[in-house]
């Protein structure tokens, strides 16, 4: 990985500073404001078009739609829930860039096994990648980068216990069935560090997230539609949580991504070049190993 592309502090990037902050290259950090900068033009363009009386346009319809800011759900100090975080076209075009990177013959949600059969590479349901940022391309990043300001920013701002975070790893996973997560916390390495939050979005089928801080609390439902995102961090980056896909819930973009996809967002720069390591994680593994913990 080039060295540039590299973060040393889970700062916030989610509204404009003119100087770049102290460990930040200057690759990232230019990345970081023209994906402030396009966020600022779309708002721009909303007023613009809202005083000139062009609402009725289809360009200024889907603008506003992408510009308008998304409901916000505190629902505990840590834990928060950002409903539809970009419009709906915008959704459709990273699911597509994610599905065109997961169909890598190599480095996708797919290996080979010893008879030659094409098979998902983490569960016989479930199709893995977690990869330095750098490694999905620019478009890709850019769109995570701007998403991920832009959930941060507006958690913080309902939620004054939710710590800054900026990204430097993504884990990508495709779902092929209704078949979910069972419980457990994000507690590896690969997971992230401190209590900087855990960024998760949601595509395609909805799910319910079950949430609670120990063994002996009631677990809480979390409804996730697509495009919703759900962070936790700070008091709450320790959460247990499993993933129940709802099987009564259709894809928004059936043609495109039938099932479930999730794309979660960490700081985890102790890792940066060590990712070949997690790159061949089973679910299974770690449920043996610690099956007291997590039933």
């Amino acid at each position: 990985m080039d060295d540039t592309e590299k973060t040393t502090s889970a700062m916030d990037y989610s509204s404009p500073v003119e100087e770049r902050p102290e460990g930040v290259s200057k690759k990232a950090w230019k990345r970081l404001k023209k994906a402030n900068m396009r966020e600022i033009a779309k708002k721009t363009k909303v007023e613009v078009a809202a005083r000139e009386g062009e609402s009725s346009t289809m360009n200024t319809t889907e603008t506003r739609e992408e510009t308008r800011e998304p409901a916000v759900e505190m629902l505990r100090p840590g834990l928060v829930v950002v409903r539809r975080i970009s419009s709906r076209a915008s959704e459709e075009a990273i699911v597509a860039k994610f599905l065109e990177i997961g169909n890598h013959p190599t480095d996708g949600f797919y290996e080979t096994d010893a008879d030659g059969n094409r098979k998902l590479n983490s569960t016989l349901t479930r199709g893995r990648i977690y990869r330095e940022l750098a490694f999905y391309g620019d478009e890709a990043t850019d769109w995570i980068l701007e998403h991920c300001a832009k959930a941060v920013r507006l958690a913080r701002a309902a939620d004054p216990a939710m710590p800054a975070m900026v990204p430097d790893h993504a884990l990508l996973l495709y779902y092929s069935t209704n078949r979910g997560i069972k419980e457990h916390r994000d507690v590896g390495a690969n997971d992230g560090e401190g209590d900087a939050p855990i960024v998760s979005f949601n595509f395609g089928k909805s799910v319910v997230y079950r949430v609670r801080m120990s063994k002996e609390e009631e677990k809480t439902d979390v409804h996730l539609d697509p495009g919703d995102v759900i962070l936790f961090g700070g008091p709450a980056r320790m959460i247990y949580h499993s993933v129940k896909i709802c099987r009564d819930s259709s894809s928004p973009y059936p043609k495109l991504l039938p099932d479930r996809m999730n794309l979660t967002l960490r700081y985890a720069p102790s890792i940066l070049g060590r990712e070949e390591e997690f790159r061949t994680f089973k679910p299974a593994d770690i449920y043996w190993k610690n099956r007291k913990e997590v039933k």
